[in-house]
């Protein structure tokens, strides 16, 4: 007859033997040890999905910590059983165990299946600013099957450094003050006409 696929039901009667189906893979989890006469079976043969929705990319993060969520699938499968988060930094492509970084790939569990969290605690981690890191969510379904996010989160920075002056000068006509940041800042934040900030040390005369 024709192969399974993915969420068929397969038969009311099964005899011994192997049950094969297509636009998948079938491992130990799906097979039959015996089956009598009425039973049926329901072949899942299609791993989960797994989406990330916060953080976007290009996020920057500020505090102690993040709460990291999204969604998981499985379609007419066995279900969404868990789900875990990966954390890669960019600098050295290490990733975070939960406590730390370590150099082999490591998967931290969320809590939740079709929707989930997972809080990102790096109070025991300085970040210099100068990292950037990508977040990969991986579901698993109740038969042992996994998917991971096609679409990683990337580009994700940490910053709790707050901006300092790094340099002032005078314009030639004595009107204009240029001053110089140590990082870029969100124009959104700054007044046009500077009153958002002093320079210490500046003397007006003339």
């Amino acid at each position: 007859g024709a192969a399974a696929v993915d969420g068929d039901i397969v038969g009311s009667r099964v005899n011994d033997g192997d049950v094969t189906a297509s636009l998948g893979s079938v491992d130990s989890f799906t097979d039959i040890v015996s089956a009598a006469s009425g039973q049926t079976f329901e072949v899942d043969a299609a791993a989960p999905t797994a989406n990330t929705t916060a953080p976007l990319n290009d996020a920057v993060l500020t505090g102690d910590s993040t709460t990291i969520s999204g969604t998981a699938a499985d379609g007419t499968g066995s279900g969404v059983a868990s789900v875990d988060v990966k954390i890669q930094r960019s600098s050295d492509s290490w990733y975070w165990n939960g406590g730390g970084w370590q150099v082999g790939e490591a998967w931290n569990a969320a809590t939740g299946t079709t929707t989930w969290d997972y809080v990102w605690d790096w109070t025991s981690y300085t970040d210099d600013h100068s990292q950037t890191y990508t977040i990969t969510a991986r579901a698993t379904d109740s038969v042992g099957l996994t998917g991971t996010d096609a679409s990683p989160v990337t580009g994700v920075k940490i910053d709790n450094v707050v901006p300092a002056i790094s340099n002032a000068s005078a314009a030639v006509d004595k009107n204009t003050v240029t001053v110089v940041f140590s990082e870029e800042l969100d124009p959104a934040t700054v007044a046009a006409n500077g009153s958002d900030f002093t320079v210490a040390g500046l003397t007006v005369s003339g």
